[in-house]
């Protein structure tokens, strides 16, 4: 483990040193790659006789939101680093730098915060740095990216529990929802973050589902009015809602669904009986036909209808006889059980297909904050809401998503935007490191 010495001071990175410098201040010109440290009277600028090392990475070495930066050798101290970061790494708000395994050995990411990592930057050695020494062996020194992480949007102009979603963190549709159902829809542009209305559906209901494949291609289906549970189907094409095929078994509160107009599922829900159900039925534009059941009855899981179409669904979560974990993906015929969620909740909603999908909130017995990305095999953890959420909407992918509504612990107009990580492409980053024994 390293050992943790004194704090550093402050030094910009440029090639002309910073204006009105403090004492003990650390600059280091680019040009030359060397350090300086201000005089203790502020006089002047010493150069401190070592100069930096630098170390250069690509989009290549990006694994698991980490770039392996440096191995620091026994006995030697690294005094502060300084990072030069492309456009191509646009992946958050943060990125820190230091050693996993004793976070207080540097500042949290907000030291890079800078230009947030949206444009190329250079920025500034991290204020308050504690110097590392490795005492125990060489200690590999990491860039740390923010893990995918989710920010406020704007309000709904209406909140909106238990309702239809579908589209894209671009361009997504809400609909229905509320305890006895109503009629309301709204179109998000992810270009303003704005909400706006849309056209009001035909027939009020909650539990509903639906998906979409943008606010002007998006279905709606089944869910109950007042106490009946609903067979309609409803298609949007951007202005005004008409009406589709009857599904054939009336339900709500569905395990899973998505699609777009000429191409959706709905699978499981909850029945006038109080039975569960596991039907699966398929749209083809016109009129729904039984496919494949999924592997338990259950409701209550994915409630916000996925934008995976047949060939590409997926459900998971919610209630059979108890809370389930379960997680399926669907090739239009049949459901294939796959990796399960972190725990066993209903409520939850999930966005995307089966090969990349976000599972987000939803009920363990408590409200939970969770948010799981689904890569096509498995589950991993990633950034969490900014409170616990159940009965909420979704809409997008695990690499860019809307997650809206719902209610407990955030307002039922609360709206965040989801940016993931993964979405690093090309490009490189230059770090400068301060390394001396």
């Amino acid at each position: 483990m390293p050992n943790m010495g004194s704090g550093g001071g402050m030094g910009v990175i440029q090639s002309s040193a910073p204006l009105s410098p403090k004492a003990g201040s650390l600059w280091s010109d680019t040009d030359d790659n060397t350090v300086y440290r201000r005089s203790d009277d502020e006089s002047e600028w010493q150069k401190l006789g070592r100069a930096m090392i630098t170390v250069t990475k690509t989009d290549s070495d990006v694994s698991s939101g980490a770039i392996a930066v440096y191995t620091l050798p026994q006995d030697q101290s690294l005094n502060n680093v300084f990072v030069e970061i492309t456009e191509a790494f646009n992946v958050g708000s943060s990125v820190s730098v230091g050693d996993a395994a004793d976070e207080d050995g540097f500042l949290e990411g907000s030291s890079f915060k800078t230009t947030g990592l949206k444009e190329p930057t250079r920025g500034a050695y991290i204020t308050g740095f504690k110097t590392m020494r490795s005492i125990s062996g060489n200690t590999v020194i990491n860039a740390y990216f923010a893990p995918e992480a989710f920010s406020a949007g704007a309000d709904m102009t209406t909140g909106l529990v238990t309702a239809g979603s579908g589209g894209s963190m671009a361009d997504g549709i809400v609909f229905g929802g509320n305890n006895s159902g109503v009629t309301t829809t709204l179109e998000y542009d992810g270009s303003s973050d704005s909400w706006s209305a849309g056209g009001a559906l035909s027939t009020a209901r909650f539990d509903t589902t639906g998906g979409a494949s943008s606010s002007s291609n998006a279905i709606c289906m089944g869910g109950i009015s007042g106490t009946t549970r609903q067979t309609s189907t409803e298609e949007y094409n951007g202005t005004a809602w008409g009406s589709g095929g009857a599904i054939a078994t009336a339900r709500g509160a569905f395990c899973g669904a998505g699609g777009k107009v000429e191409d959706a599922f709905i699978a499981g829900g909850y029945l006038a009986s109080g039975a569960n159900s596991a039907v699966t039925e398929n749209y083809n534009g016109t009129a729904w036909s039984n496919s494949g059941s999924i592997s338990a009855a259950t409701r209550a899981g994915s409630v916000s209808g996925s934008s995976g179409v047949t060939s590409a669904g997926m459900c998971g979560g919610g209630y059979a006889a108890s809370n389930v974990a379960t997680c399926q993906t669907y090739n239009a015929t049949a459901w294939s059980i796959t990796d399960s969620l972190s725990a066993a909740k209903y409520a939850l909603s999930m966005c995307g297909s089966s090969s990349n999908s976000l599972a987000t909130g939803g009920n363990t017995g408590s409200t939970v904050a969770t948010a799981e990305i689904y890569n096509g095999s498995t589950f991993s953890a990633t950034g969490s809401l900014t409170g616990g959420r159940y009965n909420h909407a979704s809409a997008g992918s695990g690499a860019a998503a809307l997650v809206c509504g719902g209610g407990y612990e955030v307002a039922t107009n609360n709206t965040e935007r989801f940016d993931s990580v993964g979405s690093v492409t090309a490009g490189s980053a230059t770090f400068y490191l301060d390394v001396s024994q």
